[in-house]
């Protein structure tokens, strides 16, 4: 049995779940340390060879984010975007979004949307 760099137990499995052309990621509630590098990791495998019109952050289950792991994911979304998927960020507390601009944290280039309905809406992706 070989070393892994980053050990099982230290690192939470990144959710996502497919609706259509659309990935659904359900970004986990502590982002630190190796967490951060798992999430990319998992995302960008997951678009990686597969038609992915759009990546959704569902991003409701974090109460603490500051500017450092925003701009982590921010950087993961643009890594998205640049491999043909457009990129939302979803579930936002307000909390957070008022610290971020009191931060002065560059909230530019990302797209947000209230709640998920409202991401798949705004994608025009219809649920039966």
């Amino acid at each position: 049995m070989s070393d892994l760099p980053i050990k099982a137990s230290a690192v939470r499995a990144v959710t996502s779940t497919r609706i259509s052309d659309c990935l659904i990621v359900t970004v986990p509630d502590d982002l630190g340390g190796a967490q951060m590098a798992a999430l990319r990791e998992a995302t960008l495998q997951a678009i990686h060879g597969i038609s992915t019109r759009a990546v959704i952050f569902e991003l409701s289950g974090l109460r603490f984010l500051d500017s450092e792991e925003f701009n982590g994911l921010k950087s993961i979304a643009h890594m998205t975007q640049r491999l043909g998927s457009k990129s939302i960020f979803v579930g936002l507390h307000p909390g957070i979004v008022a610290h971020l601009v009191q931060s002065d944290t560059d909230l530019g280039g990302i797209k947000a949307e209230l709640g998920l309905s409202e991401a798949l809406r705004s994608l025009s992706v219809g649920l039966v």
